[in-house]
């Protein structure tokens, strides 16, 4: 591809097209996600994959105001997302679970994410339940969980959209 732009007289440096390929791919999740919320087809938890729900929960937090950025498919390190609004800055672990609670790990892997993203503060959020030891982990380490039900209700209020 740099050939190609530099047969046109564009010279971008890998990581320059790097950065631009990534906004292209997160502007697409986004037009994706958003159209298929307003056709009304993606309003349960059950027909997103990861990414989808990833990318939903990255319009919850812009729609609050924070400045939004997936870390990446593979090796995020136990963050699936970083959200910045002034002076906070949060690691997020995004967890799709289908009939199945949430544990410790998903505690763990954010709380390792806090040093790897020089994030303060972290949350795991999940469509589902966590369990009383995750609950526990969160409670000694200062993570912030949001189960499907807050997060039902934080999709109402912050995106007016219903989410079954």
């Amino acid at each position: 591809m740099q050939d190609d732009l530099a047969k046109h007289g564009f010279a971008l440096s890998t990581k320059v097209l790097y950065r631009v390929l990534r906004r292209f791919i997160d502007d697409r999740e986004r037009d994706f996600t958003l159209k298929s919320l307003h056709n009304g087809t993606t309003r349960r938890f059950d027909d997103l994959d990861g990414s989808g729900f990833e990318a939903l929960i990255k319009r919850l937090y812009e729609g609050a105001g924070y400045t939004a950025q997936l870390t990446g498919k593979t090796g995020d390190q136990g963050g699936d997302l970083v959200v910045v609004r002034g002076d906070v800055k949060k690691v997020i672990q995004a967890k799709l679970r289908r009939k199945m609670t949430v544990g410790n790990d998903a505690v763990q892997q954010v709380v390792a994410a806090k040093a790897i993203y020089n994030c303060p503060e972290a949350v795991v959020i999940s469509n589902s339940t966590f369990t009383t030891k995750a609950e526990e982990l969160a409670r000694v380490h200062g993570v912030e969980l949001v189960d499907g039900k807050l997060l039902r209700l934080r999709l109402q209020e912050m995106l007016g959209e219903s989410w079954g």
